[in-house]
């Protein structure tokens, strides 16, 4: 099997189809834990251990589905085979190369690039203790890192829903990256979960009006270094005493 299956699928066919909301909870959980492993690469096993499943074909097929959706809204296709006429799913976000008997997906820097822009998702090296529960840690067989996961996976579109909002401002230090940065800073800001996650029992409807706050990387650390549910005001008062 070739290595990669060139498609014009570019960044900005991936930002609108971000953005157009077609895809589900489970898609951008798969997407993200991509996103978080090693190089951007896993394997069907990797993903199906990952979801619970008991065979790595079911994993193939929540991950072709993702395709096939962002396909039918750009109107743009992965590599179709000559003979059978079946189309390479994987191949619309990601490369293929095999390591150690695997078939490892790669996802295609335009897939990065457009999470990136969108900040959809942050590195498993930066995350906050909303985003994780401290027994959800799994190691995968074949991954050269471990990958923290969150029981209670954040909406993306929430998020943009909070900001559109609230703006980019930090509602605690009123903090401007554009402002202090320039183009580098526009648009960026963390997003603080009001109610822990790790708090939550079950899924529910985050509203990103209520639930969802602007803070700024130095705020949202301070808010969680003793893991306690401070709020908003409590932090705004200990940063007024001081």
């Amino acid at each position: 099997m070739k290595e990669d299956y060139p498609n014009n699928l570019n960044k900005e066919d991936l930002l609108n189809a971000f953005n157009a909301q077609i895809l589900s909870d489970l898609d951008w959980k798969i997407l993200k834990f991509q996103y978080q492993m090693d190089k951007y690469s896993i394997s069907a096993t990797q993903l199906a251990i990952f979801l619970k499943y008991k065979k790595y074909t079911a994993a193939n097929l929540v991950y072709a589905n993702i395709s096939k959706k962002i396909a039918k809204f750009t109107n743009k296709y992965p590599y179709q085979s000559e003979s059978s006429k079946r189309y390479y799913w994987f191949s619309l976000l990601s490369t293929t190369k095999k390591v150690d008997g695997f078939d490892l997906w790669i996802m295609r820097d335009v897939v990065i690039e457009a999470i990136e822009e969108l900040q959809l998702f942050s590195s498993s090296d930066n995350l906050f203790p909303e985003e994780i529960h401290s027994q959800s840690k799994i190691l995968l067989e074949g991954a050269s890192k471990k990958i923290i996961v969150n029981a209670y996976e954040r909406n993306p579109k929430a998020r943009k829903e909070c900001i559109e909002h609230y703006g980019v401002k930090c509602k605690v230090c009123d903090f401007d990256f554009e402002k202090e940065y320039g183009e580098l800073g526009k648009d960026f800001i963390h997003v603080h979960h009001i109610k822990p996650l790790n708090l939550i029992k079950e899924e529910y409807k985050v509203n990103p009006i209520e639930d969802l706050i602007p803070l700024c990387p130095n705020c949202h650390a301070m808010i969680h270094r003793y893991n306690t549910n401070m709020t908003i005001t409590e932090l705004k008062n200990i940063k007024i005493k001081n």
